[in-house]
């Protein structure tokens, strides 16, 4: 049974076909592009949980991150990895910023994107699973919380999440945890509202 559809952009065709067959072979469905222009029209028509995997160098003097920042415009959020033959830490942390999901340089591709690939089903899935009724849109606004969600959650610290009653503030707390690396540990609630200063300081840090 197949599985969710992978996005190939590569300038190199042969690569590209290369790769999409790969694919293919573990079960993906693929659909590819081999220029920026064509990339554009591909990710315009892509389902919401399609996954974009995108050579850096496009030609016509586009990278990568030249589709990113279009999708960002665009209110477009699919999962976005970067490949690339060369190991540049600069463009990685731009593609990061942007919201690529990974960056992987060419020659360690086939190690690593299989499992990055499932990891971002296995993450979608639970989150699906763990959100219940909420589901999730593409407006700008929605899109930038779930940004944020994305940027912080691999990161161990602490979140503070402000706003008002009936927001979503407990949504977002529950969906930076789905996302993190802590997603395998129970996630515990405390009503601080029905709990004293005193005692809630005890509850809450021990």
């Amino acid at each position: 049974m197949a599985k969710d559809t992978i996005l190939v952009i590569d300038d190199n065709r042969t690569f590209c076909n290369y790769l999409c067959s790969i694919l293919e072979s573990k079960g993906f469905h693929t659909r590819n592009a081999y220029s920026f222009k064509n990339a554009v029209e591909l990710v315009r028509n892509a389902h919401v949980e399609d996954v974009v995997l995108c050579d850096l160098q496009l030609g016509d003097n586009k990278t990568g991150n030249d589709l990113l920042k279009w999708m960002n415009d665009n209110d477009i959020r699919n999962p976005f990895i970067i490949m690339t033959q060369y190991d540049q830490a600069v463009t990685a942390v731009e593609a990061m910023k942007l919201g690529a999901v990974n960056y992987i340089p060419k020659e360690l591709l086939f190690d690593k994107l299989y499992p990055q690939i499932e990891e971002i089903i296995r993450h979608r899935e639970l989150r699906k699973k763990k959100t219940g009724n909420i589901q999730e849109r593409k407006s700008k606004a929605f899109q930038e919380v779930y940004h944020r969600v994305f940027l912080c959650a691999p990161i161990d610290i602490s979140v503070l999440i402000l706003g008002a009653n009936g927001t979503g503030k407990e949504h977002v707390a529950h969906s930076i945890w789905a996302k993190s690396n802590r997603s395998n540990k129970p996630y515990i609630r405390v009503d601080c509202g029905i709990l004293s200063k005193e005692l809630a300081a005890s509850e809450v840090f021990g």
